[in-house]
């Protein structure tokens, strides 16, 4: 695994090389250590690339995953990340904000301050836009214009209102309309944005493209001498008649003002750190460093002192105009939590075990991560849905009560046609005209009757009772006719309903719902909704979730509670009780009963919709199953189990090592061997616990490790009872991270030791034996045959006595006797001496 910089530069602090012991060496012995060597390194080593490749087979995948650090520095990306899509899906929403703003002006002919007061009251900026400092109009004004706007504003109630800074301007931009209208937003009633060149610089950028624009870093009239905090503003223009025109020049004529926010930056954020504030810093800067926008609350108190940030992340936003640099470091609270000792997994996972575990977390969060977001897409979808069919239902019951007033034909606001016996029109109301102007020339060939004419003379003749509605097209607007027979004047009256809205209404209703039926077959989420006042409302796919037929199952809190499991039941009814209380629970997993008996595994989710009275109208959640994921966290724990077995089998030593030589997983036998603590080991360097004088070679042998695969290297180890000496031999290994090494130790100092003695009792022997080589050199030449004892080898003297060879051979020659071995006896001695040490070990 690759190491983050903070340990990088750790390592370069305790002067550590960049490597690792790959140990590898071919290990020699004399000629009387031949069973030794039939043993070492051969079979050992077929035994080691036999686990590394099986472990490299079967289990390559979870190794990178247990390496604490980067997942630190993942999980701190992630944070980061989070953070900038909030502050991203802020901005825009209050672009929204400025752009309903607009809408406002376009659909009305003048917008008054009571007008405005009251449209932004109702949107509640204060509870659903945190950050926004209020919602403003800003009016173009030409010097021509100056004194008539003036007098017109004081003559509203405001007696001492200026157009602030005083002076004479090509045009000014004076804030009309700011709500909520407090204290602090009072102090920018008047005044002229054109008048200070950043604000100035955005409203032009706004102007000339028709889009929002956001401006640089400023200081707010709304900021006092207490809590001053960074400002900005978003603009969006207005020109006439609602629509931006098509170039430049042409946006520039028909500019009338601006829809414009002001944001205190502090205020602004507050909210997207609430839970991530205590893991990661944030600075916001304008341009490329080119002025702070905002710190987070704990950078002030690290300006004090120098601190070294585990991870940084830096990321641009581009918005409106504007490029925001993010710059992301890690806190010190955040640092304190990154413990690879503290990891079980890098205790108990195996090699492969641990890179398939990585795989698998990785695969599970971004599957949760999408379940999630289909599940709020699913829960905006459905809150759409229903505001369209309100909006449907709405409509259908205005056209219905201006049904009413077909009676009326003359004042009625809707067209009324009315045709006599002949089948001639007879009969226009105003509206008819103002709609259709070319329907009294036209008559029966109009566009708006020619469809219809069989339709009336089979109602005229008596073929059809009743009324008819039928609809027809013109352009591209859609209108319902009304046809009635009045018997009494023997005429037929036909009421005009424009249906156009109501169809692209239906039209978008449609699209979305099969949008939604669609994103929840694809991520197998079902939705659901419950008023409390009837059945539960289930999508197609939630009941393909639990198995049953809208056919044969009703959806109520009853029958739904029946198919949870016993042992789930209280914690769902629980969490019903909190989303109805109007609260937001976090989503519960639970299991459910299949029809078939089967057990599988749903996670739930909702949230409750209230009034403006904060009074429960209905419940809107989704359900996904989740058995597949329970499942393999199931499997996850299994072979965490069996790498607790496989690692704590290893008779010897079990490390793996990262290309720059750190420990990244170890058994308890090299923290036994060594003494340390597993935050010891993983903040030491292998070649730090090798002896001095082994080092270069160890980390010859590592590079040959990571360029050939396989290495076998014998070295002194700097252990807790004093150096011993090991056998090491490494395997390298490639993952999706980068290659590793898996490396096995076995003790041979014992074996050293022995092999050091037998050595020197060798040398011993050859010394005696040169010396008696040497002495019989020396002795005095013996003539004659020597009587001699053929069992205990006694020579008889002249005088009949018999004595050892030693003791003749000194009384009839110069010679002087010292011991030593023949080589027959030697080799004799050697052997016995093998057989020795072989039966003690």
């Amino acid at each position: 695994m690759e190491m983050n910089e903070k340990n990088m530069k750790k390592d370069n602090i305790h002067g550590s090389t960049p490597s690792q012991p790959g140990f590898s060496a071919t290990q020699r012995f004399t000629g009387a250590t031949s069973p030794l060597r039939s043993f070492f390194p051969g079979k050992w080593l077929a035994w080691i690339v036999l686990l590394a490749s099986l472990t490299a087979t079967f289990f390559a995948w979870y190794l990178a995953r247990g390496i604490e650090m980067e997942r630190a520095n993942d999980r701190f990306i992630f944070r980061a990340k989070t953070i900038e899509s909030a502050l991203r899906e802020r901005l825009y929403a209050c672009e929204f904000l400025l752009q309903s703003g607009a809408g406002l002006f376009a659909g009305s002919e003048e917008v008054t301050r009571t007008q405005w007061r009251t449209y932004v009251t109702a949107l509640q900026i204060d509870q659903h836009y945190p950050g926004v400092q209020g919602l403003g109009f800003a009016k173009i004004i030409l010097p021509s214009e100056k004194q008539t706007h003036i007098r017109q504003i004081r003559e509203e109630g405001f007696p001492n209102y200026e157009i602030q800074p005083a002076g004479e301007r090509p045009e000014y931009t004076s804030i009309l309309f700011l709500e909520p209208f407090d204290w602090r937003n009072q102090r920018a009633f008047g005044y002229d944005m054109f008048s200070e060149p950043t604000r100035k610089e955005a409203m032009e950028m706004a102007r000339d493209t028709g889009s929002a624009a956001l401006s640089g870093k400023v200081s707010l009239l709304q900021e006092t001498e207490k809590d001053v905090q960074a400002g900005f503003l978003m603009y969006l223009p207005v020109y006439r008649n609602g629509e931006a025109p098509a170039t430049p020049e042409q946006r520039r004529e028909a500019l009338t003002g601006y829809i414009y926010s002001p944001f205190r930056m502090n205020d602004f954020m507050q909210g997207l750190l609430i839970e991530k504030l205590e893991y990661v810093e944030l600075q916001i800067f304008d341009g490329d460093k080119e002025a702070l926008l905002y710190p987070s609350g704990s950078m002030d108190a690290l300006s004090h002192y120098s601190h070294v940030h585990f991870a940084t992340y830096q990321s641009i936003l581009e918005f409106a105009g504007r490029h925001w640099l993010l710059e992301f470091k890690s806190s010190p609270y955040f640092e304190e939590t990154i413990d690879p000792g503290q990891v079980n997994s890098l205790l108990l996972l195996g090699i492969i075990i641990s890179l398939l575990l990585f795989a698998g977390v990785w695969s599970l969060t971004k599957s949760r991560d999408q379940a999630l977001s289909l599940a709020n897409m699913t829960l905006d979808l459905e809150k759409a849905n229903l505001e369209l069919r309100r909006e449907i239902e709405e409509r259908k019951q205005a056209e219905e009560k201006i049904l009413h007033l077909a009676s009326f034909p003359r004042l009625n606001p809707n067209p009324v046609i009315e045709l006599d016996s002949a089948g001639e029109i007879s009969f226009l109301n105003p509206a008819t005209e103002r709609m259709f102007p070319g329907l009294g020339t036209m008559g029966q060939s109009h566009p708006l009757l020619h469809d219809s004419m069989e339709m009336i003379a089979d109602l005229r003749q008596g073929k059809k009772q009743g009324g008819i509605i039928t609809e027809s097209t013109i352009d591209e607007a859609t209108f319902e006719l009304h046809i009635s027979h009045v018997q009494d004047v023997n005429r037929i009256r036909i009421y005009v309903v424009d249906i156009t809205k109501r169809k692209q209404g239906e039209d978008e209703l449609r699209e979305k719902e099969l949008l939604l039926s669609e994103s929840q077959r694809l991520g197998h989420i079902g939705s659901f909704l419950f008023n409390m006042t009837g059945p539960i409302q289930w999508s197609d796919e939630l009941y393909r979730i639990y198995g049953v037929s809208p056919d044969t199952f009703i959806p109520t809190v009853e029958s739904f509670l029946s198919m949870i499991h016993p042992d789930d039941r209280t914690s769902m009814e629980i969490w019903i009780a909190a989303c109805v209380a109007g609260k937001k629970p976090n989503a519960l997993d639970f299991r459910i009963n299949m029809p078939d008996g089967t057990i599988r595994f749903i996670r739930g989710d909702g949230e409750a919709v209230l009034d403006e009275h904060n009074r429960f109208l209905y419940l809107a959640g989704t359900g996904q199953d989740i058995t597949e994921s329970k499942q393999a966290e199931q499997t996850t724990i299994d072979e965490r189990n069996f790498s607790n077995t496989l690692i704590a089998s290893q008779p010897d030593i079990f490390y793996v090592l990262d290309p720059t030589g750190r420990f990244i997983r170890w058994n308890d036998k090299l923290k036994d061997m060594l003494g340390y603590s597993d935050s010891q080991i993983a903040a030491t360097n292998a070649l730090d616990i090798i002896h001095e004088a082994d080092r270069l070679v160890v980390a010859q042998k590592t590079q040959e490790t990571f360029e050939q695969g396989t290495a076998t290297n014998v070295a002194r180890l700097v252990t807790k009872t004093g150096i011993r000496d090991f056998i090491l031999t490494a395997t390298r290994v490639d993952t999706a991270k980068g290659p590793i090494a898996i490396g096995v130790g076995t003790d041979i100092t014992e074996r050293k030791q022995a092999e050091e003695e037998l050595q020197r009792y060798s040398a011993e022997l050859e010394r005696k034996n040169q010396e008696l080589q040497e002495a019989l050199a020396k002795v005095k030449q013996l003539t004659g045959m020597l009587p001699i004892c053929a069992s205990c080898k006694k020579i008889r003297d002249d005088k009949g006595y018999w004595s050892g060879v030693e003791t003749y051979v000194s009384k009839h020659t110069d010679a002087v006797f010292s011991h030593g071995l023949c080589p027959e006896c030697e080799k004799k001695g050697n052997e016995d001496l093998e057989n020795l040490i072989r039966e003690n070990k």
